[in-house]
């Protein structure tokens, strides 16, 4: 199995930096035993609250991947929609987030259930902060889902990072995103 963290702390910053500590570590020992990604979910939660001030919160998509069973699981709080794409490209099947980001509130079992799905090899997983989406240009003009979408579809398989990071630098021109930009794209198969 294949565990995937995509981890967006409120704020920039050292304040942010900090409040990634005890997402990374619960969630690194955690999936290095295996545990069920609910289990993760809830402990990660747990974690925040008992730690983090209020206000301080962090947006998490995360995915466990079962490469011999076709099969993945996915969770997440408060991040961009969670992307399922073809070896072509193509959008197979996007995922809105209908959760709190972490830390905010207790999770009951049923909001820290994943949602499972089969996968097909050749299939990729894309996550992204919202960062990517919201860049602007100089028209403040935001990249948008459109822009991700047409450069997926661009490139190969191998290619696609590239591609988007490509796109959203011909977007922004001369500026710089307002926000961090973090783009994990993960291969089922």
């Amino acid at each position: 199995e294949l565990y995937v963290l995509l981890a967006d702390a409120t704020g920039h910053g050292l304040g942010a930096a900090i409040s990634t500590l005890p997402v990374l570590s619960v969630f690194y020992s955690l999936a290095e035993t295996g545990a069920a990604l609910a289990w993760i979910v809830t402990e990660i939660n747990r974690q925040l609250q008992a730690t983090m001030p209020v206000g301080r919160f962090v947006a998490a998509t995360m995915i466990c991947i079962d490469h011999e069973r076709l099969v993945a699981e996915a969770w997440q709080g408060g991040t961009p929609d969670l992307l399922l794409i073809d070896d072509k490209g193509a959008l197979k099947r996007s995922f809105v987030s209908e959760h709190l980001p972490l830390g905010i509130d207790g999770l009951s079992p049923e909001e820290a259930s994943p949602v499972r799905m089969p996968i097909t090899a050749g299939d990729q997983f894309v996550l992204f902060s919202d960062g990517l989406i919201e860049a602007q240009d100089r028209d403040e003009r935001q990249f948008g889902l459109g822009n991700v979408f047409a450069a997926l579809a661009s490139a190969p398989p191998d290619r696609r990072v590239d591609a988007l990071r490509e796109a959203l630098t011909r977007h922004v021109g001369e500026g710089t995103p307002h926000d961090d930009v973090s783009l994990l794209i993960i291969d089922c198969g």
